[in-house]
């Protein structure tokens, strides 16, 4: 039964992002599934399902395997997983800076800021936060949300209370 619903929810939500996000470029369904379970807070499903597709990344077009790399590091993000080093998001900040891909670039920067902030860096956690802030549009109001969110704790655990405030 579980599975099932699994599978229907995976079918609607691959036909909502096709409806949805004419702009970007393509990606496959079951990255859009594995995204849009990440965005309901279903993260054991996501992580699944992205480690089903891990060997089918290694001859997945680029946009793909940049796409698949910014789900993995939302998925160890959401599932409070250390990061070891920053060169997985840094690779996929660096493709979507060259692919001119704003509202991805947006989402990418904000966790190379969560990563900074979890490898005890907050000064490049920050910047990247800030650097968020300006990449998304108002469109993207779930990610501004998460982005300061982000800066208000930054300045908290700082004991910076009048800039946490506002955030």
């Amino acid at each position: 039964m579980k599975k099932t619903l699994y599978i229907i929810y995976s079918i609607l939500s691959s036909i909502l992002f096709h409806a949805c996000d004419k702009g970007a470029v393509p990606q496959p369904s079951a990255l859009q599934s594995a995204d849009a379970l990440l965005d309901a807070d279903r993260v054991d499903s996501a992580f699944h399902l992205l480690q089903s597709l891990e060997n089918d990344m290694h001859q997945a077009p680029e946009a793909t395997r940049m796409y698949y790399q910014l789900l993995t590091v939302k998925a160890m993000d959401k599932a409070y997983l250390p990061h070891a080093n920053d060169s997985l998001i840094q690779e996929v900040v660096e493709y979507y800076q060259k692919a001119n891909d704003k509202p991805r670039l947006a989402e990418a920067t904000y966790y190379r800021g969560r990563v900074y902030r979890s490898l005890g860096d907050p000064a490049r956690a920050l910047g990247d936060f800030q650097r968020a802030t300006e990449l998304s549009d108002t469109t993207q109001l779930r990610l501004r949300e998460l982005i300061y969110g982000q800066i208000g704790n930054l300045f908290l655990y700082q004991d910076m209370y009048d800039q946490a405030l506002p955030m």
